[in-house]
């Protein structure tokens, strides 16, 4: 599929559960739309070439469980209110431009079980708040720009030096 990544007249009546788009051709911006589509519980996009922000309205899918936007170009940071999603279980980043520092409130993720926010721009610290996430299995940061220590629970759990 070549071309701009387009959503019109979205409202709440769908019933959609996974939106999977990977691997083509799609560019422009992420539509605010796809927040109106409540059932959805699969979201991906991963390598296309889209870019912009990641839109707050993603936020309210509240049953999302896969957010998959690797390989785009992606930019800024986190949207607020990303702990909203509890039913999160995978949340892949990789390969985009996002900076800033990875929220604190990512270790309320709570179903969280793999996170790959690598390749990125992101700096700061890795939020200590991840240790308190049990389900977590799979966690990568690598080629970032962070600082600071690898939180010692999280280092134990990944034994990485």
């Amino acid at each position: 599929i070549l071309g701009v990544l387009q959503v019109r007249s979205v409202n709440g009546s769908y019933r959609l559960r996974s939106l999977t788009l990977g691997y083509n051709s799609l560019f422009g911006n992420i539509p605010e739309s796809l927040g109106k589509l409540g059932n959805l519980e699969v979201l991906s996009f991963s390598h296309n070439m889209i870019n912009g922000t990641i839109p707050d309205e993603i936020t309210s899918l509240s049953g999302l469980r896969v957010f998959d936007l690797s390989g785009n170009e992606l930019s800024g940071s986190f949207p607020k209110g990303f702990d909203r999603l509890k039913n999160l279980s995978t949340l892949n980043l990789k390969a985009n431009h996002l900076s800033g520092p990875i929220p604190p409130t990512v270790g309320n993720l709570s179903s969280i079980t793999l996170l790959d926010l690598s390749q990125n721009n992101l700096s700061g610290p890795i939020p200590a708040s991840l240790e308190n996430v049990p389900s977590l299995t799979y966690f990568n940061v690598s080629y970032n720009k962070l600082s600071g220590q690898v939180p010692p629970h999280l280092s134990k759990k990944f034994n990485s030096t």
